[in-house]
């Protein structure tokens, strides 16, 4: 293992540790809090304060919330597990979406958790998870790319191998001892090197560079898996053409979910 990794910094990688702000536990900390707080705003927030204007606050925060934990979940999944079982993590993320869109649908309905006075209730129940997770930050490891990243920052000079927290995070979440816990490590300073080089990632550097190029066949693929199945235009759609066959406007959510 070269030991120039633990070395004062040179001038650039002292203006990418200014850069280097939060990691991706704690930018998951941080909107899982925004979520919380939401659902208190849009819950009992909004009904006990008679406020709408609560409501729509309420409702842009768990907006902004959900975009950045779209994107910020699966990056933390990715650099806490292996290339082996990455898909395997992420894959049930997916699923989870489409069936928490069909119990809203199914909750949301006039007769269920729809009308005036229960609404509150399905809109405060998702951040009984936000807090479920910020009550279980103690035990929620940062990522091995942060770990790593923030010892290259505060070091000052060379540390041996054996003592460096981030290996130690990386057999824990492992379960493995020996050489391939050794070559995953090194592989991953390699990548955290050959992402450091790229100043501004373009296009081209997306396409060129193989680790990037997976990433986004990955993205594309997934991203259209969501729109070919047809899920979107069903529950955008259904209950329009239910109720134009006949079906009465207050069971048209009924027959969309399967009824």
């Amino acid at each position: 293992m070269s030991s120039n990794l633990f070395l004062p910094p040179n001038k650039r990688f002292q203006s990418k540790e200014n850069k280097f702000i939060c990691s991706r536990r704690g930018v998951l900390i941080a909107m899982h809090a925004l979520s919380l707080s939401s659902s208190i705003l849009m819950g009992p927030g909004a009904y006990f304060s008679n406020s709408y204007e609560i409501l729509i606050i309420g409702r842009l925060l768990n907006g902004i919330a959900r975009g950045v934990v779209f994107s910020a979940g699966p990056l933390y999944i990715a650099e806490i597990t292996n290339k082996e079982t990455v898909a395997l993590f992420q894959t049930p993320s997916w699923p989870i979406y489409f069936l928490s869109s069909a119990i809203g649908n199914a909750v949301g309905h006039a007769k269920a958790l729809g009308g005036e006075h229960t609404w509150p209730y399905g809109l405060a129940f998702p951040g009984i998870f936000s807090l479920i997770y910020l009550l279980c930050i103690p035990w929620i490891p940062h990522t091995l790319t942060w770990t790593i990243q923030k010892e290259r920052n505060h070091l000052r000079q060379t540390c041996e191998l054996d003592k460096r927290a981030s290996l130690s995070l990386l057999r824990k979440l492992r379960h493995e001892k020996g050489d391939k816990i050794l070559a995953e490590y090194r592989t991953i300073e390699k990548e955290i090197d050959a992402d450091a080089q790229v100043e501004r990632a373009s296009v081209k550097d997306l396409l060129s560079i193989a680790k990037y190029r997976r990433l986004v066949w990955a993205v594309i693929l997934i991203q259209m898996c969501a729109q070919v199945t047809g899920l979107q235009a069903i529950f955008q759609y259904t209950n329009t053409i239910f109720e134009e066959a006949g079906i009465r406007p207050e069971d048209s959510t009924y027959y969309t979910l399967g009824k």
